[in-house]
């Protein structure tokens, strides 16, 4: 399903906070900020809470020039997950009117939702800030210490190797971040301010206290305060504001306490000098992260929230300006969660009834779910997941809606079957499909009885899927028919159930069939290929490649896609490219498969990777690489994808998909005829099909066991094997996965001097590719092999002609890869390193890999700092990096290999 466009962050996250009239303006610490971001791609102010941190980042985005710009972002701990904190960013460049290679809110709307695929949409935000009419951005990223996913931080770390040369990042944080700042540090392009710099002393005291509170402090006074909070801005701040008579400064002065309990000390000093009614005010909108009148209304009961507002303000409590004209503030972090503690002491109706009416006028959904579940209104919070949730999901919050959803009492979600759909979106999204299966039976079977249709199809399309995956095979091929027959089907939804038919016959021995189910899904895509072209697109892969008539439905597919309107990349674009380009494989058009994978790369690092069409990719790709004779190179991605299925959310697949792609590993072994190797992965094939494992894995075994006997040279044992291989391969073929047995057992023959039953058994392999036009079968076989399988074919026999044909287009093949020298690895986008890169861009890796920073670099290429941070980032994208250091590392150990 695509999904909805995300929902707008709150504008407040990206509007600079207004500086007060009566801060302590420090120039010469600003001055110095100024020439730091100017010469550092990155600059870091870490401090403890109160430090100063977010004032003096306002000043700095106050002092931009009119040819600078500088982007606000206030961090949250929803932006603590690497898809939604990829949102934020984007949304944070809008006030720059750059020129996207596609609308920003569909590229945050279409990354699947993991980590690793929102870092490859960084490609597409360097592009666009590399078109700002601007000398300089200045990113500036308050409270960055509220991030501490690991991904999110990946992200952040992946975005900063590719900063444009115009673009400074500025972080604001309580902690140092773990982003790789050791490597910043070393090449010099790491800025840094700490407490000590930020620390006030004596003057900036005595004007803190004449600016803010009016009164000409004593030299005692002034020491004391220092003494007492060794500069600590906020604690200054309080000891003035605390130090109205002498016993309690004198209380200030002698008691010792750390810094948190030294603020709420001297923060309860302040709360009690307040009139009760504003005492009750503050404490009651704590709740609040922004302080609007509209929100403060709703919560204190009153109606003139914005002249407290301004009293407030007035009173120089501590407090910042979000929004000048609505007068929306934001209590310092510090003194909000002094107040909270205040409102712990008040009973749990009492607060719970406070979260009620701020959740029933809060307009942003996020806010208003945690408002809704922190007052045990659980009905509420429900109904507001279940009706927003797909649109959250779509602005990264899949962590949230599970955290919420988690929070919810067990017969609260029982009772909404549209939790239960978004538990079993958010777990399709990482592929975990164990959670699918455990979330959308129930969400179908609640739907079902809610007469909500399209919810119902939607579960039973992920149920379909999850039980397919899972090797649940029988239970899948009932539920697609029992969905097929539902009256007033959609077209759609249709399509979707097809392919599920095709993947049921394709796992259940019924072959024959897949080529007429993926006909009715392309009829079915060309009533509307625009919006039933994407949601096919998620489950079609290459899996029935090479099969009687798939071939051509896979280019009808492709056909029917290029009609689409694409003026930008969204995911799905790849897999119809991928089908293209197994197609060529299959039709033995090496040109077109190198054209297809291209494009397909091409829309991959344009916008992001898509775990399904990766796996396709890579399986091709360690295919075409065998072909070229680099079996070291395709082994290593088989084995990569094989890692792959050993993750913690991958066991489903492992137990269904793991034999499978090493009978890969084998048919690589067997194109090289690598006997050992062979032999080895045999046995690790070896066994009966286990619990859930499809068919066609026991057809694998097979003919893996018999090939690798037949190159042992025991030929008995090979015929007996690949006997019965044949017999299953004619029920569950997979030309994708495992090798033609009956190759294998035609060589049987040949070698037992039968030249006429070594031809007996080829001709119907023979007649087949002769049908389907698919001669690119014989490329995955040995070569020698196969041309002395060729020319057992008679000359007088009515199939001569064709068999021509198939040698003419199989040597054509090899010639145009012999023909290629040097350069012919470079037609494989995963081929040797080197051969992914341009030759300017081998020059910079290579003096990375040697330790040059990046200004060492510009010097020794003679090129502009801005020219080597594209360079590295087309790098980066090309081979697929997060950091220069991965990027150094992979070229390194690619020249030891060589």
């Amino acid at each position: 399903m695509t999904p909805p466009l995300p929902m707008a962050l709150p504008l407040t996250k990206f509007r600079v906070p207004r500086a007060r009239r009566d801060f302590v303006r420090r120039e010469a610490l600003l001055q110095r900020l100024r020439r730091m971001v100017e010469q550092h791609p990155v600059t870091l102010i870490q401090a403890p809470a109160g430090s100063g941190k977010t004032t003096l980042m306002v000043q700095l985005a106050e002092a931009c020039g009119p040819a600078a710009r500088c982007i606000w972002v206030a961090l949250d701990d929803n932006d603590n997950d690497a898809v939604r904190l990829l949102a934020t960013l984007v949304q944070s460049l809008g006030p720059l009117e750059l020129d996207w290679a596609m609308d920003p809110q569909v590229l945050v709307a279409n990354v699947p939702g993991s980590g690793s695929e929102a870092r490859a949409v960084l490609a597409a935000i360097v592009n666009a800030m590399c078109t700002a009419s601007l000398d300089r951005i200045v990113w500036l990223l308050d409270d960055l210490h509220r991030i501490t996913d690991a991904s999110a931080l990946g992200l952040l770390q992946a975005l900063i190797e590719r900063l444009p040369e115009h673009v400074s990042l500025v972080l604001g944080s309580r902690v140092e971040p773990a982003i790789g700042l050791a490597r910043l540090r070393a090449h010099g392009e790491l800025a840094e301010f700490d407490a000590e710099q930020l620390r006030f002393d004596s003057p900036s005291v005595v004007e803190l206290a004449r600016l803010r509170w009016g009164i000409e402090p004593t030299p005692q006074l002034v020491e004391a305060t220092l003494r007492r909070t060794h500069g600590w801005a906020v604690g200054v701040n309080l000891v003035l504001a605390s130090g109205a008579d002498t016993p309690r400064r004198q209380r200030v002065q002698t008691c010792t306490l750390s810094s948190k309990a030294m603020f709420d000390f001297l923060a309860q000093e302040v709360l009690d000098e307040l009139p009760p009614a504003l005492r009750r005010f503050v404490i009651e909108c704590a709740i609040l992260p922004e302080l609007s009148p509209a929100r403060c209304d709703a919560v204190t009961g009153g109606t003139d929230s914005r002249r407290v507002l301004e009293t407030l303000l007035q009173r120089n409590l501590f407090l910042s300006v979000v929004d000048e004209a609505e007068l929306v503030l934001r209590f310092h972090d510090l003194f909000r969660d002094f107040l909270l503690t205040q409102l712990d002491g008040e009973p749990a109706d009492y607060r719970r009834a406070l979260h009620a009416k701020a959740a029933a006028v809060e307009e942003m959904p996020d806010r208003a779910i945690g408002h809704w579940l922190d007052a045990g209104q659980w009905a509420e919070a429900a109904a507001l997941m279940a009706s927003h949730g797909l649109g959250l999901a779509a602005a990264g919050a899949y962590p949230d809606l599970e955290r919420w959803i988690a929070r919810l009492p067990a017969d609260v979600v029982d009772a909404e079957p549209r939790l239960a759909l978004l538990r079993a979106e958010c777990a399709w999204v990482r592929w975990d499909w164990e959670q699918v299966l455990q979330h959308a039976a129930p969400a179908a079977d609640g739907l079902a009885r809610q007469g909500d249709q399209a919810g119902r199809l939607r579960a039973q399309l992920l149920l379909a899927a999850a039980l397919g995956a899972l090797g649940h095979l029988q239970e899948r091929e009932q539920l697609t028919e029992e969905s097929l027959q539902l009256p007033d089907l959609p077209a759609a939804d249709a399509a979707q159930f097809h392919l599920q038919r095709a993947w049921s016959v394709f796992s259940l021995g019924q072959s024959e069939l897949i080529a007429r189910h993926l006909a009715v899904v392309n009829d079915l895509v060309a009533e509307d290929p625009q919006h039933h072209a994407p949601l096919v697109a998620q489950t079609l892969n290459c899996h029935f490649g090479g099969i009687p008539g798939v071939t051509q439905a896979y280019l009808r597919f492709a056909e029917l896609c290029d009609t689409i309107p694409k003026p930008t990349a969204l995911p799905w674009h790849s897999t119809p490219v991928i089908l293209g380009a197994w197609a060529a494989l299959w039709q033995g058009r090496r040109a077109g498969v190198v054209q297809e994978l291209e494009r397909a790369a091409q829309i991959q690092h344009s916008f992001g990777r898509v775990r399904c069409v990766l796996l396709d990719a890579a399986h091709l790709q360690a295919l075409l690489l065998a072909l070229d004779g680099d079996f070291d190179a395709a082994g290593a991605i088989i084995g990569g994808l094989l890692a792959d299925l050993e993750s913690g959310d991958a066991a489903g697949l492992r137990r269904v998909w793991q034999r499978p792609y090493r009978s890969v590993l084998a048919r690589l072994a067997w194109i090289a005829l690598d006997a050992p190797t062979l032999a080895k992965q045999a046995s690790l094939l070896a066994g009966p099909l286990r619990h859930r494992e499809w068919p066609l894995t026991a057809a694998a075994v097979a003919t893996v066991a018999g090939q690798a006997a037949l190159l042992a040279g025991d030929l008995d044992a090979a015929q007996q094997q690949l006997d019965e291989a044949a017999a299953l391969q004619q029920r569950f073929p997979a030309p994708a996965f495992y090798a033609d047995p009956r190759i294998a057992l035609a060589e049987v023959f040949l070698r037992r001097q039968q030249r006429g039953r070594a031809w007996e058994t080829l001709l119907p392999v023979v007649s087949e590719i002769g049908r389907d036009g698919t001669p690119g079968r014989l490329l995955l076989e040995p070569k020698a092999l196969v041309d002395a399988l060729l020319a057992t074919c008679p000359a007088t026999a009515p199939e001569a002609e064709l068999v021509a044909s198939i040698q003419r287009t199989l040597d054509a093949w090899h010639q145009a890869g012999a023909g290629a020298g040097d350069t012919g690895a470079a037609s494989c986008p995963l081929n040797p390193v080197a051969a992914r890169l341009t030759e300017r861009e081998r020059e910079v890796v290579e003096l990375v890999a040697q330790g040059l920073s990046n200004k060492l670099l510009a010097r020794k290429l003679s090129l502009s700092p801005h020219t080597v941070k594209r360079h590295l980032a087309n790098i980066l994208d090309k081979l697929d990096c997060d950091t220069r250091g991965q990027a150094a590392d992979l070229w390194r150990r690619h020249a030891v290999a060589s």
